[in-house]
């Protein structure tokens, strides 16, 4: 019998797909354009683009398991997220 993925699942999934192939499509352009300053622009998009798509997954996630978890662990998840935009920014 075929298990039964949960949507939050699928709604990931298609997210990250949507991204890399954004990032393939991102590649070709910047190859084809062969103009540093253009390959700069699309980079610099795509720099905006993977932690928006990192929030909107654990967003997901973190909604999914907010019936399984007590709070205290979420605001840890939650934490966890925080640090590595602040480590990476630093």
């Amino acid at each position: 019998m075929k298990r039964q993925l949960p949507t939050t699942i699928y709604m990931m999934v298609l997210c990250r797909l949507l991204t890399g192939s954004l990032e393939l499509i991102a590649a070709i352009l910047m190859w084809r354009s062969g103009k540093i300053t253009s390959a700069l622009k699309i980079n610099a998009f795509l720099g905006f683009v993977g932690p928006v798509v990192l929030i909107i997954t654990n967003a997901l996630a973190l909604r999914a398991l907010s019936s399984e978890l007590p709070l205290q662990k979420l605001l840890i998840i939650a934490l966890g997220v925080l640090l590595i935009f602040w480590g990476a920014t630093s």
